[in-house]
């Protein structure tokens, strides 16, 4: 029964996780670009300042004369989102493990 559904679990984070891949990979002949001018992806890369240079320096010693730049600071958050996860998943894993061993409740 365990093995069935570690089966069924690891088909289905499978499927999950090559579905995107499909459809990323999927292309319609002569849809390149709009024509019709900038796209969303460039609206926002233009309001993240995409065309200021950040150096390794500027981005893991920010100062007051030179702060970091908006995606500079975006990328800053998501980092800290990953650690977060990260960490969280080894609490969960151990907490996972130290009640299956029967020593939590």
């Amino acid at each position: 029964m365990k093995i069935r559904k570690a089966a069924l679990a690891l088909a289905t984070a499978s499927s999950v996780a090559l579905t995107g891949t499909a459809v990323a990979g999927a292309e319609t002949a002569g849809s390149d670009a709009p024509k019709d001018g900038p796209t969303l992806s460039s609206n926002i890369g233009h309001k993240l300042e995409k065309l200021d240079p950040l150096t390794g320096n500027q981005f893991f010693k920010p100062s007051k004369e030179n702060p970091l730049n908006s995606w500079g600071t975006l990328l800053w958050a998501g980092l800290a989102a990953g650690i977060a996860g990260t960490i969280a998943s080894v609490i969960i894993g151990v907490g996972n493990y130290l009640k299956h061993e029967g020593i939590i409740n």
